[in-house]
């Protein structure tokens, strides 16, 4: 309203009322009529359909079904404001407030937004949880990872890198034990797969076990042990390692037995996938003389975790030190399946359980072996191969 338009109000306004009660009282029926026939020249405000729309008491009603449907959309991790007062003197935190704003994680950690919509300012997120969207599974899964993080970052060859890296696998693994303390169907579940990983092929492909790597966390938990699933995990492995090798060595992707590939085959097979084989390594090692020791239950474990505050001890250090050493300088097959306590096969046991894998990934399209039929093609000359199963093969 223009400032002309408001004195002219107030002066009516005046007016009125210096006028008798009667009079103002007859004016009245046609002040409504006039209010019945009002519109809007810039929206389509009018009385009988108000802009925007005024709330019905119905729709009022929906609010909290309305709110319960966005926070259920999976669009981002929801938490509360946190402003943490910390107390150095006593180094602890005095106080702990919050207004509970709901706050997205994006919005707290990408568009670090740090104060609330009535501009209170605060230090800290905290997300919510809903017992109903979040599955113990979930703790373990993110465990699991964590866990396989850090044996990875153990390969690096740095003595303080691999230190940290075992005080975190301690750590995390300290936390796997308290959920599977806390929920017992995690216990339950993590049989079932390891179970089912051991008796059926179709359990260990890439559809069910994404990465073997966080798979091997579940036998900290479960009946099961590294030897028990050994050969299974290693079948599995080796197919996956296919592709990888297949990039570096294009001929290994012949299945049939050729005396020139098979004569490399199990030294550039090694070759191409030491960095898989070293993983393994480490991974076994941390299983039987960290995760689960053998001999030791599940409270053993954790009891001894807390007697060094989920820290390793000054023993675990020295023989991560040495076994560190002695995994970087694995250089054979032999040594590789001793570390591991598996029986080492033949050479030609190994040679054709190598070209197996190859089978056994294309089947499971891990790798296409159309991409390397024209290296077999030029290898052998087109009337000296033939397809077989969808393969480019030498004919025999």
């Amino acid at each position: 309203m223009s400032s002309g338009a408001q004195r002219r109000l107030l002066a009516d306004l005046r007016e009125l009322e210096r006028q008798p009660l009667p009079m103002v009282s007859a004016r009245i029926p046609r002040a409504i009529q006039k209010a019945r026939a009002f519109s809007c020249h810039t929206c389509p405000h009018v009385p009988g359909c108000p802009w925007p729309p005024v709330v019905t008491k119905l729709e009022i009603n929906q609010l909290p079904k309305k709110e319960a449907d966005i926070i259920r959309e999976e669009l981002d991790v929801l938490g509360i404001d946190i402003s943490l007062i910390w107390n150095n003197r006593k180094n602890e935190p005095s106080e702990i407030n919050t207004n509970l704003d709901l706050l997205s994680y994006t919005a707290y950690s990408v568009d670090s937004v740090r104060q609330t919509v009535m501009g209170d300012a605060f230090t800290h997120w905290l997300p919510l949880c809903n017992e109903g969207r979040f599955r113990p599974e979930m703790a373990f899964e993110t465990l699991a990872k964590l866990c396989n993080t850090m044996v990875v970052n153990v390969m690096a060859e740095r003595t303080h890198a691999s230190l940290k890296a075992l005080s975190g696998y301690c750590a995390f693994q300290r936390l796997i034990l308290h959920f599977a303390r806390q929920y017992p169907s995690l216990v339950k579940a993590a049989n079932s797969m390891v179970d089912m990983f051991v008796e059926n092929e179709s359990y260990r492909t890439k559809e069910v076990v994404k990465a073997l790597g966080e798979f091997l966390p579940l036998l900290t938990i479960t009946e099961k042990s590294w030897k028990d699933i050994a050969l299974a995990y290693l079948y599995e492995s080796f197919d996956r390692n296919v592709r990888w090798m297949l990039q570096k060595f294009p001929m290994l992707a012949t299945t049939q037995p050729d005396p020139i590939v098979d004569e490399k085959r199990c030294a550039l097979t090694f070759e191409s996938s030491i960095v898989s084989l070293r993983l393994l390594l480490f991974h076994v090692y941390f299983l039987e003389n960290v995760g689960r020791p053998e001999g030791m239950s599940l409270e053993d474990i954790a009891q001894g975790y807390d007697a060094m505050y989920g820290m390793p001890s000054a023993k675990m250090k020295e023989s991560l030190q040495e076994a560190c050493k002695q995994i970087q300088q694995v250089a054979s097959w032999d040594e590789y399946f001793a570390r591991i306590g598996v029986k080492a096969p033949t050479r030609d046991e190994l040679t054709e359980w190598l070209r197996q894998s190859v089978a056994n990934s294309a089947r499971k399209g891990y790798h296409d072996p159309r991409k390397y039929s024209r290296y077999l093609t030029e290898k052998y000359g087109e009337d000296e191969c033939e397809l077989v199963d969808g393969q480019t093969r030498p004919r025999r």
